[in-house]
């Protein structure tokens, strides 16, 4: 389409707009719009503009509708979008009417009561006006003449920003006034510094303006705060950027901004309309000079101080807003806003950490620049600020620590990780200033103060098992705890409680925090002052310990949280680990494993007494345990000696492959406390074992202690000589044989001698104590010899030839016999014939090969009849039968928890010599009288393990100990069951916490297979049936009621019969059993058939077996 054309079809619709004012008319003029060329309309447009500026220039008694004006100016704004406005006279009336359209006429500066509607068509039009044209256009938009209107269009968005409900509306506006500035064009300098100039008059009402915005209600959304804190930031970067100042003249005579005209309620426009705009214009600008800088300057750090609040929202894309905003203005700004340099970095450190991925990056990103331009050795200003600023932190960090809530807290500590990152190696300036450090080291120590309230720490203890407390000794590679992360490795431990905060995130950032010390600081002296500080007071040893643990840590970087400041080649190669790594790890050791740090004491119920090294510490100690520590008390000694094993596996991660020096301090104290008594001390030692087996190339514990064995024995033998000064040394051993493999057994089989002998000389007071070690060993022998053959038989020859004889003899009888049968019934009936001879035949071949049999098991029975001779028992046979034979003494002790031990050794005891029976009847015959009288003990958890003894020295002796059990336990049993059952009848859901009914339950969980096992006669069997049919009640607990039914499905494998006529007259389904034949009279049963019995359910059950 030609221009011509163009211009004949817009013509008619443009004359009528101007005289009708129609909308109809506009919105013919938007679909022609869409027809024609960009071209066309480029030489059009002031054509085509004329009768819709004519509509904004109406005066109000003659202006159209506001959907009219609205139509007018989004018309307008597809006009402009079309082409590039060269005409200043054009730009500049469009620009005034616009912002005419929607102000006040009584209320200058302010917004009309216009529609959003129409409000955000003009927003929107002035933005695409200022974009589509040129600098020759808008650079008139500085001149003095058209400042007030400049001035006046500011103010009209500002309004609108801060009065508006319209979301889209609010933005609209600020991003307006950032366009009326051309942020983001291309710009020379003399340009830019022409819009500074400008924008320096209007600054302070546009900044009062975007804070209010900012500042104010959260529901007005995070868009809108977004974008006043972007616009805020480009507006002070505008006017107040170094780069721009640098022009600025020296101190003349023309005067900064006072306070009455810097800061004004509303930007500085003219209040006086008619006031000619030349003058107007140089009345408004500002002469930006020094004064004026260091002024405004102050002015805007108030407002600053406000504004970085806004860096804890609950909203991450205004922290996001707030990173960028402080990367604005610390890389433009820093020498027109010095005192904004500390608030404004407090925003980035604080937000370097944050849990959304595109604030941290962000954050990053602007510390790198910011560090790249200001961190370097002439920078020392900013290094003093850092300084300064941490300072001040951590000397109101433990206050902020005791009264503020955990997201403060959080913040808090982020800040302080943030300013020791930005320092990174100047870390070492901060640390060599006295006041410094001490202020550094209390907040450390104050906020790391341990909750030790806690009684549940105290009261765990390890598990006697034959297994140890923990999972697994071996050490896959896969999942070593020296792979994973660091936070991994801690969320692996038990967790830790502080008095000051519950959040782990602010435990995390609190060992970010050391680990940085520990990689850019001087490690000899962090370590000596905290070491002092340990020394100087009992409340602060633990977190002086935990904070040393993590200073070392912090020395491999391999746990230092990755930022800018560290790098591959910073982490292969740490500045500050040095050779003294070894010297200081070595004093670090000594300190740690001092009798008074490490032998505390950890439970009031002990078996035996700390060690003691003078007569006043033994008198000391003795009232001690007389008054008996608080729960506090000991659970703050329990987590030292934790702290303290954290150390050691810390030493060994640090030191790696040279730990192996150290194992010789080290090993036997660990060791010591794998053997605690208290749970966690016992894990936390097994923790530590591992990770010495990593740094040291061990594959498990187990190879630890072989190839340490020599020295680990060599110790607990010479302890064992002083046993009063060194009573843990048992638990060594025990540790020893509970992760150690067979090959330990003969190298320690010279303390288990002393073990035994001191067990005769310390009978009364340390019996529990060398019990558990001799339980340790038993229960490691079952282990590593599960599967033994018979010793007096070494090749099984005896059970094969019988079991083949049993075989023979049963198929030849059986054979026999019918052979018999039949050739007799046929003499009978008189038919002989040729087939007896064959049958004959028959019976020779049978007799010929029982023969064969019996010389063959003659042959292989032949030492039978030889005299005699004491075989030669393997070692581990030998402990244990001596074992055996010293414990059989302490069954009738009078301390119950010694006798519960002793049965436990009796019963893995008899577990292992279960194949050597010429040993172990013997050996039970000795057992059995002290050992008959703990069925009748008046602790009932010992008669609960003597019974589960007795169950399996029955599985091993079989009908050796029938005629024992019939006589001696039997009754015993049969007389609890039979009182009991009344008991249980009766009881509620309580009564499964009582020993009593543990008791029930242990019994008639074994007896049945007893029974089958000791195949006891009628007799027996009827007296277990009837102290056991009472458990058949639905009265009773259903897991009792479950137990009896397993035992009546033991004892019908025995007797049938009479559990049958038992059952029958108890209850049965038909009371009437019709016998088979007319002679025979009825059998009535004594019980009855009514479903309502409370023995029906279980006895029906019963009764469908049989």
């Amino acid at each position: 389409m030609t221009p011509q054309k163009s211009f004949d079809k817009l013509r008619p619709i443009c004359v009528a707009i101007t005289k009708r004012h129609s909308t109809d008319d506009i919105q013919r003029l938007n679909g022609e719009l869409e027809n024609i060329d960009r071209e066309d309309i480029q030489r059009l447009h002031e054509y085509i503009l004329f009768p819709l500026r004519y509509i904004l220039k109406l005066s109000p008694n003659q202006k159209p509708s506001q959907e009219t004006c609205e139509a007018a100016v989004r018309c307008i704004t597809k006009v402009i979008d079309s082409c590039i406005i060269g005409n200043w006279e054009l730009y500049g009336d469009l620009l005034t009417h616009l912002t005419v359209l929607i102000s006040c006429p009584t209320n200058y500066g302010q917004v009309n009561t216009s529609s959003e509607e129409l409000k955000l068509a003009v927003v929107s039009c002035i933005r695409t006006l200022v974009k589509h044209s040129p600098w020759s256009v808008t650079g008139h938009m500085y001149d003095d003449a058209f400042m007030p209107a400049l001035g006046h269009c500011i103010s009209i968005m500002l309004s609108i920003a801060e009065r508006e409900d319209l979301r889209d509306l609010r933005i609209e506006a600020m991003e307006c006034v950032l366009d009326l500035s051309l942020t983001g064009s291309d710009l020379s300098a003399t340009q830019s510094k022409q819009i500074s100039d400008v924008f320096a008059a209007f600054l302070p009402g546009i900044v009062i303006a975007l804070c209010k915005i900012a500042m104010g209600d959260s529901k007005q959304g995070h868009g809108v705060i977004s974008c006043a804190i972007h616009v805020w930031a480009k507006m002070v970067t505008l006017v107040m950027s170094d780069g721009s100042l640098g022009l600025l003249p020296s101190n003349t005579a023309t005067p900064s901004l006072t306070s009455k005209d810097s800061i004004p309620g509303k930007p500085d426009v003219p209040t006086q309309p008619h006031m000619k705009t030349t003058e107007a214009g140089r009345e408004l600008r500002v002469k930006r000079t020094t004064d004026w800088v260091k002024d405004t300057g102050q002015k805007l750090n108030l407002l600053i101080n406000k504004m970085v609040t806004l860096r804890s929202n609950s909203n991450w894309k205004i922290r996001l807003a707030m990173v960028e905003f402080a990367e604005s203005l610390l890389l433009y700004c820093t020498r027109s806003l010095p005192d904004s340099v500390s608030p404004l970095l407090e925003v980035l450190v604080e937000l370097v950490g944050d849990e959304y991925h595109q604030v941290s990056m962000a954050t990053q990103k602007a510390l790198e620049k910011f560090s790249a331009l200001h961190l370097h050795e002439d920078s020392k200003t900013l290094v003093e600020i850092l300084e300064e600023n941490l300072h001040s932190l951590m000397t109101s960090l433990p206050r902020l620590m005791r009264t503020s809530d955990d997201s403060h807290k959080l913040s808090t500590l982020n800040l302080v990780l943030g300013y020791l990152k930005l320092l990174g190696n100047k870390v070492n300036t901060l640390l060599y200033s006295a006041s410094h450090l001490k202020r550094l080291s209390t907040a450390l120590l104050q906020v790391l103060e341990l909750d030790t309230s806690d009684v549940k720490i105290v009261e765990e203890k390890t598990p006697l098992a034959e297994v140890s407390p923990v999972a697994t000794k071996s050490i896959p590679s896969s999942t070593d705890k020296t792979s994973l992360t660091h936070q991994q490795y801690h969320m692996y431990q038990r967790k830790k409680y502080f008095k000051h905060f519950r959040d782990d995130k602010i435990y995390e950032i609190l060992m970010q925090i050391c680990r940085l010390l520990g990689f850019y600081g001087d490690i000899q002296l962090l370590s000596d002052h905290f070491m002092e500080k340990f020394r100087e007071s009992i409340s602060q040893r633990k977190q002086a310990i935990l904070i040393i643990n993590e200073l070392l840590m912090g020395t491999t970087g391999k746990d230092v949280p990755k930022t800018w400041k560290i790098t591959e080649s910073d982490i292969s190669q740490p500045q500050n680990v040095e050779t003294n790594m070894e010297n200081i790890i070595e004093t670090l050791l000594e300190e740690y494993i001092l009798p008074t740090n490490w032998n505390l004491q950890t439970s009031n119920q002990s078996e035996v007494l700390p060690s003691r090294k003078s007569v006043s510490d033994r008198l000391l100690v003795m009232s001690q345990e007389r008054a008996g520590l608080s729960l506090g008390t000991l659970h703050s000694n329990i987590l030292q000696i934790c702290f303290l094993l954290e150390g050691i596996s810390t030493f060994s991660k640090v030191l790696g492959a040279n730990f192996s020096l150290l194992l010789i301090q080290s090993l036997y104290p660990v060791f010591e406390k794998l053997g605690d008594e208290t749970a966690v001390i016992s894990q936390t030692a097994y923790s530590t074992l591992i990770d010495i087996c990593n740094s040291c190339s061990y594959t498990s514990i187990d190879h630890l202690i072989q190839e340490n064995s020599d020295y680990l024995v060599d110790a607990i033998s010479h302890n064992l000589r002083h046993l009063d000064w060194n009573p843990k040394s048992p638990d060594v051993l025990k540790v020893m044989l509970q992760y150690g493999n067979a090959d330990v057994l003969p190298l320690t089989q010279d303390v288990i001698d002393e073990i035994l002998d001191s067990l005769d000389q310390h009978y009364d007071e340390n019996a529990v104590l060398f019990m558990k070690v001799l339980h340790s060993l038993v229960c490691a022998v079952l282990r590593w010899f599960p599967h033994h053959k018979d010793l007096n038989d070494p090749k099984g020859l005896k059970v094969k030839s019988r079991e083949r004889s049993t075989n023979k003899q049963t198929t030849v009888s059986v054979k026999d016999f019918i052979s018999e049968y039949l050739r007799q019934q046929k003499i009978a009936d008189g038919d002989v014939d040729d087939d007896d001879d064959d049958v004959e035949e028959e019976n020779a071949e049978v007799e010929e090969d029982v023969k064969k049999d019996v010389r063959d098991d003659g042959e292989n029975d032949s030492d039978i009849y030889e005299p005699d001779k004491k075989l030669d028992l393997p070692l581990h046979i030998t402990v244990v039968k001596q074992i055996l034979e010293r414990c059989m003494h302490f069954l009738s002790s009078k301390n119950p928890r010694l006798r519960l031990l002793v049965l436990e050794v009796v019963e893995n005891s008899v577990l292992v010599l279960q194949e050597v029976e010429n040993e172990l009847l013997p050996l039970i015959h000795k057992i059995w009288p002290p050992m008959v009288q703990r069925f009748v003990d008046e602790e009932q958890l010992v008669t609960i393990k003597a019974f589960q003894t007795l169950l399996t020295m029955g599985e091993a002796s079989g009908d050796f100990i029938r005629k024992r059990v019939v006589t001696d336990v039997l009754p015993k049993l049969v007389s609890f069951l039979e009182k009991q059952a009344a008991t249980s009848g009766k009881s509620g859901p309580a009564y499964k916490h009582t020993v009593g009914y543990k008791q029930q339950l242990s019994i008639l969980t074994g007896v049945g297979q007893l029974c089958i096992k000791l195949e006891i006669g009628c007799n027996e069997c009827t007296s277990i049936a009837n102290a056991c049919l009472p458990y058949l009640s639905v009265k009773q607990p259903l897991t009792l009621q479950q137990a009896a039914m397993d035992v009546f499905k033991c004892l019908i494998e025995i007797e049938p019969d009479l559990i049958w006529l038992l059952l029958s007259d108890t209850f049965t389904p038909t009371p009437v059993l019709k016998p088979a034949s007319v002679g025979f009279p009825l059998i009535k049963f004594a019980g009855t058939s009514c479903q309502k019995n409370e023995y029906a359910k279980n006895v029906t059950s019963l009764l469908e077996i049989l």
